[in-house]
């Protein structure tokens, strides 16, 4: 009896704490075992509350948790009623969800969809969106569309329980439509959404709808009316941008810059390159502001098009291998691949023509025919759903069908005897030649070994050879840019960079870690040693804190860009002397570069349009690294760098 006391009072002290502090409304207890209804009705309250608030602000959707759930379903199924036994599979399937864990929400959903006690109550909606957003990121579009259809419909029956009456489920099927490509569907849903969110007065989502109705006239190649909606979609992007107290002001700003960007792509096209190159960096630094990686992806595609176009390839190629790194991370297919092809036109203007054969290769394979078979499936399947096909054609193509498959059965018995025949005679070969064969294949095993170490050593000197010429290439070109040097002062920053890069196979072959990692306090000492020796006339301390090796790849961008920051401390930030500090450690996660010094400080960090030469390229070779860079406020310059090597 005292125990059970215990446990009430331990329930109730949780509930007072609960309203007197929301903060703890966002936590569930990672050890709370069910042992009664009472807190099994609590774990219910307290599920529901923390499925109110966004994932990253309730820690404890973790497999501690989970454990929690399982036991509070075994004793629904042993103790409890009918409702708790459903619910208890409720609150496994909500795990399930918010750890993202598709197959097994979409495994279960379908269980509780069957459940006639949970399909009663509100968290039947619940189900539904969840349902919802594995079928989508599955890519079972047919399945989503009956979900959504569903799911529609009960918001509206309990009263919006779910999501707000202006939520983009319209939105949703437009989108799902368009992927299938069937453009006028897809139009249908954003005319309908973009009708809702104007009546509700939210002009900014109305103008995201516009836009997407613009680029599935684009896709069908209907230019004139794809501008028409561009323009309509920008025009509420401003008004919506302008507005006082403009909490996104900044994301309204990345949008205005999307939509731009997407009709200077079409005056591009049609040979009109005057506003071109700027809305596309406008879309790009905007991207990167925000955060938007996938869309910053997209805008390098569009600036090494555009400098290809202008027949300027030293440039599109150092943007088309940005968009291919940034892809890395932040896969989309279709535009990769339409990098790829851009990569490969660039190869063969340049004469490059080794090279074209694999990118053509690599852009091929991202055409799958089993996901185009499984797009024209899904589309066939949905348009069949909704009336899109008629009968009789169907009728047609099923008789078509069965006709075929009688020829097909009588071709395989002729291809079955004639295959036993063959097998037969090829055994016969078989044993005949095994112990010939055993001795050619000993012999041609040890050769091919041979062979192929020789060519891996032979393409991994290549490799190295022309990913610096090419990075070469593009410092020299960037160096073109500086039209305040002078030719000695070029001069000087390109031997500069050049030295940075053979200092690392310098210490490559003096190095006894071999010839594959680097030691960098080794390279940054000797670096910062070359540059500062340069500038006599400066008294300038410097300090190294390192004790990493990094692979050659890695070093190689992440050198020249301490190279570019020593140059420009020892160039514009100090008069007479000064300090500098480096420091490169490893987290967690990933890799950490701490750049500063004492001198005057860089007054437009703030500001990416002001950045000069020398900036954009650290931050290009940040990009090269998968890196994000911060500019921390403190006394002089300081710079952070966090990237890792995958």
């Amino acid at each position: 009896m005292k125990k059970y006391l215990f446990y009430i009072l331990i329930l109730y002290a949780g509930v007072i704490h609960a309203q007197n502090d929301r903060h703890e409304n966002k936590k569930l207890p990672e050890r709370f075992m069910v042992m009664d209804s009472i807190k099994f009705e609590a774990l219910r309250s307290q599920i529901l509350n923390a499925l109110s608030l966004p994932v990253n602000e309730v820690p404890i959707w973790n497999p501690e948790f989970y454990q929690v759930l399982e036991n509070a379903k075994g004793w629904a199924y042993n103790h409890g009623n009918e409702v708790q036994k459903s619910m208890s599979e409720f609150f496994i399937l909500m795990y399930y969800d918010k750890s993202i864990y598709d197959d097994k929400v979409i495994e279960l959903g379908k269980k509780l969809l069957q459940d006639s006690i949970l399909m009663k109550t509100s968290e039947s909606g619940l189900v539904l969106s969840a349902l919802n957003s594995s079928y989508n990121r599955k890519g079972q579009y047919l399945k989503q569309l009956a979900i959504l259809e569903k799911l529609i419909k009960f918001n509206k029956e309990f009263g919006e329980s779910v999501a707000p009456q202006t939520y983009a489920y319209y939105n949703q099927m437009g989108l799902i439509y368009y992927r299938l490509e069937h453009y006028q569907l897809a139009r249908r849903n954003f005319r309908r959404q973009a009708k809702i969110f104007l009546e509700s007065g939210d002009l900014f989502q109305a103008s995201s709808m516009l836009n997407n109705i613009g680029l599935t006239f684009n896709r069908e190649e209907q230019t004139d009316s794809a501008l028409k909606y561009y323009k309509k979609a920008l025009r509420l992007a401003n008004d919506m941008r302008d507005r006082p107290n403009n909490p996104a002001k900044a994301y309204h700003l990345h949008f205005q810059n999307v939509i731009s960007a997407n009709i200077e792509q079409i005056r591009m096209n049609q040979g009109k390159f005057d506003k071109a190159e700027q809305a596309f960096q406008k879309e790009l630094a905007s991207s990167k502001q925000v955060r938007e990686f996938s869309t910053a992806a997209q805008a390098y595609e569009k600036i090494s098009r555009y400098y290809y176009l202008r027949q300027q390839y030293d440039l599109a190629t150092i943007y088309n291998d940005s968009c291919l790194y940034f892809e890395k991370n932040f896969y989309n297919p279709s535009n990769r691949q339409k990098a790829l092809l851009l990569r490969a036109k660039i190869l063969l203007k340049t004469h490059k023509n080794d090279s074209v054969l694999s990118y053509i290769e690599e852009a091929n394979r991202l055409e799958d025919s089993l996901i185009k078979e499984e797009k024209r499936k899904n589309y066939m399947e949905a348009t069949s759903k909704f009336n899109f096909t008629q009968s009789e054609e169907a009728l047609k193509i099923n008789r078509e069908l069965l006709a075929q498959k009688d020829k097909n059965a009588q071709l395989q018995w002729i291809i079955t005897g004639f295959s036993i025949g063959l097998l037969l005679l090829m055994g016969h070969l078989f044993f005949k030649t095994k112990r010939a064969n055993s001795i050619i294949n000993t012999q041609k095993t040890a050769l091919t070994r041979g062979i192929r170490e020789k060519e891996i050593m032979l393409d991994e000197i290549q490799h190295r050879t022309k990913n610096n010429l090419q990075m070469i290439s593009g410092i020299l070109e960037i160096q073109k840019q500086k039209h305040e040097l002078s030719e000695n002062s070029i001069l000087q920053a390109s031997q500069e960079y050049l030295q940075s890069m053979f200092m690392i196979h310098e210490l490559l072959y003096e190095q006894d870690k071999g010839l594959d990692v680097l030691d960098m306090h080794a390279y940054f000492h000797r670096m910062a040693n070359f540059l500062i020796n340069n500038y006599p006339a400066l008294e300038v301390e410097w300090k190294i804190n390192t004790t990493l090796t990094l692979d050659v790849k890695t070093a190689t961008p992440l050198g020249l860009m301490v190279c570019e920051l020593i140059i420009n401390s020892l160039k514009h930030a100090f008069t007479q002397g000064g300090k500098i500090d480096i420091s490169l450690t490893k987290t967690r996660s990933n890799y950490r570069l701490i750049y500063s010094d004492n001198g005057k400080g860089f007054l437009q960090k703030n500001n990416p349009d002001s950045f000069n030469t020398g900036m954009n390229l650290i931050f290009m070779l940040a990009e090269d690294l998968s890196g994000v860079i911060v500019l921390p406020d403190s006394p002089g310059f300081c710079l952070q760098l966090d990237f890792n090597t995958a």
